[in-house]
């Protein structure tokens, strides 16, 4: 069998990964990209989906680049007042929750990867299925045969537009702010080895450390007329980045005035979402089911979604490949939905403006206890080996 991978990003090469280790099929990886990026920030792995990195050989790899997360604490992004704090208590597996630089984990994830696997420079520009084989055209004129198509071009997906439409994201109205941060520019401000949220009113700061904690990845929330661009590569204007923060409580304010370099992202998603394959085509990750950074989970459903394809690619094998996909798409469609809502329904959290309505959030932040117990401790390798439907079926789904 041979797989035709369309992105080179967490989600491509985690599928390559899972797909190599099982011996099921050949990949060929098309990246659009001339050479592997050093552009992205941070991103937070929790532990469903360290698990899928142990699985794949990569977590002791993946660690240099990484803090394993203390907890979480939570403040109010005015008077700097502790809402909820909390440790993270030992997986019974022992993995960790990591904070960690994206080029970090893509270098980790590629050297499980047949290099010569790897077609750089390969944008792909039309998609087709003949019920029998695939074929992927580039726009540079190559053309790669194969038995199966897994879109994993994230949240602009191409393949996604090519096989089910071209129907554009939806804008939740939120911009980020993005920086890194050296160590030694922030270390006066004493946080610690764990995620730190400021929530307050139309705005939300989280700040962890990654990169071993040798730098500050800084994430700020604010409403989309405060900076409306949105590119891994826009840099934005110092100084209407700091205005998007006046007010705030001293610690974080140490925070702001350090940072000399900020991109803005905008933050999408794709509601509802329940169908993302298509005879022999199908989306993984963000592809599939983009989901707003509420949860810090589009990472570990990413990773999720690639050992759940290459499992099922794999009991299938080349005759049952239209079968497969809709086996995975069973799998993944209801838990990745409910991701979807609930960091939904988590981001508008963090931008209420009425100040009663802060009141009883900052109250209900306090109650919290093991509020992501059922997104955490689920494991994707051995829910892909149960059988779906039945009595047992949350669990397999992970819902």
């Amino acid at each position: 069998m041979r797989v035709v991978i369309i992105g080179g990003g967490i989600a491509g090469l985690a599928t390559a990964a899972s797909i190599a280790k099982s011996d099921a099929a050949e990949c060929v990886i098309l990246e659009r990209e001339l050479t592997s990026s050093e552009l992205g920030a941070g991103i937070q792995i929790t532990a469903n989906g360290s698990r899928v990195l142990r699985y794949l050989d990569v977590l002791d790899a993946a660690e240099p680049y990484a803090v394993r997360s203390r907890g979480t604490s939570y403040r109010d992004i005015v008077t700097g007042e502790p809402l909820f704090e909390r440790d993270l208590p030992e997986a019974a597996d022992d993995v960790p929750y990591l904070q960690i630089h994206r080029v970090g984990l893509r270098s980790a994830l590629v050297e499980k990867v047949d290099p010569s696997a790897i077609a750089w420079g390969a944008e792909c520009v039309a998609v087709h299925d003949d019920g029998e084989r695939t074929t992927v055209e580039t726009a540079d004129g190559r053309v790669f045969h194969g038995d199966v198509v897994l879109g994993a071009d994230g949240l602009n997906s191409e393949v996604r537009a090519l096989t089910f439409g071209r129907e554009r994201p939806t804008f939740s109205g939120v911009v980020a702010w993005r920086a890194l941060i050296p160590r030694a520019a922030v270390e006066h401000v004493g946080l610690d080895l764990r995620q730190h949220t400021w929530w307050g009113p139309d705005r939300t700061v989280v700040a962890y450390w990654v990169d071993g904690g040798e730098r500050l990845n800084f994430v700020g929330l604010v409403p989309e007329a405060e900076a409306k661009v949105e590119s891994w590569e826009t840099r934005g204007a110092l100084e209407v980045f700091r205005g998007s923060f006046e007010g705030v409580c001293p610690e974080l304010a140490q925070v702001i005035e350090v940072i000399d370099d900020v991109f803005t992202t905008g933050i999408y998603d794709r509601p509802d979402v329940m169908e993302f394959v298509r005879g022999r085509i199908g989306l993984v990750g963000d592809a599939a089911h983009p989901v707003e950074p509420g949860l810090a989970n589009g990472g570990s459903l990413a990773l999720e979604d690639a050992v759940t394809v290459s499992r099922c690619l794999e009991r299938h094998g080349p005759g049952g490949v239209a079968t497969a996909l809709l086996e995975y798409q069973a799998r993944r469609s209801a838990r990745a939905a409910k991701v979807q809502k609930i960091a939904r329904e988590w981001g508008a959290q963090g931008r209420l403006s009425d100040a009663e309505a802060i009141k009883h959030r900052n109250q209900a932040l306090q109650r919290l206890g093991g509020y992501r117990d059922w997104l955490w401790n689920f494991d994707a390798v051995a829910a892909a080996e149960r059988p779906l439907g039945g009595v047992d079926n949350d669990a397999v789904l992970g819902v």
